[in-house]
């Protein structure tokens, strides 16, 4: 079993080298449970390190039922937390050939963008289950190396100039997420 210190740890290790110096640090902050072990871990990081920007930006598609919901919770815990939050609300194109998950991943990452500044991080909650699953539907869809190499830990955010992705929980399992969430408050 993965303890809060491992991930706490595995966090710290991935962001460490990468704020040498301060900047923005910014949370794709959806309120599920990836994200919301993300901010958690994201707020201790901030009590150690204060010398750097932190914001969590929640994009309200307005799919579900609940969207209003969620962001009225995300906000709220991200207060709770002392994390900068901002939200946008994005309309997506339901009667369009590309599929609504393409469109919702696409607004999501052009309006996350419009609050990053030049070096910051942007970081996703993304772990190994997620990798497995990218690994399988690239395989199923015939994809070649590239293809089947899933998702970095870290790379290029190609919407803003010198920002960089970091998925900092890639390396454990959805389960190690789960344990953290059942034991913080």
């Amino acid at each position: 079993m993965v303890t809060n210190v491992d991930l706490f740890s595995t966090f710290q290790h991935a962001l460490h080298s990468l704020t040498t110096k301060p900047m923005q640090i910014v949370l794709a902050y959806s309120g599920g449970l990836d994200s919301h072990v993300l901010l958690h871990l994201l707020a201790r990081y901030q009590q150690l390190y204060p010398q750097h920007a932190y914001l969590a930006v929640h994009v309200h598609h307005g799919l579900s039922d609940n969207a209003d919901t969620w962001l009225d919770h995300c906000q709220q815990t991200a207060a709770a937390l002392g994390i900068n939050f901002i939200a946008e609300k994005v309309v997506l194109n339901v009667g369009s050939r590309e599929s609504l998950e393409a469109q919702a991943r696409t607004a999501r990452y052009q309006a996350i963008a419009k609050h990053l500044n030049d070096g910051s991080l942007l970081l996703l909650g993304q772990h190994l289950d997620d990798q497995l699953e990218t690994f399988l539907l690239q395989l199923k869809r015939g994809a070649g190396v590239k293809g089947l190499s899933a998702m970095a830990a870290q790379m290029p955010f190609s919407l803003q100039a010198n920002c960089q992705i970091v998925r900092p929980l890639l390396i454990h399992p959805q389960q190690a997420l789960v344990d953290y969430a059942s034991q913080v408050p």
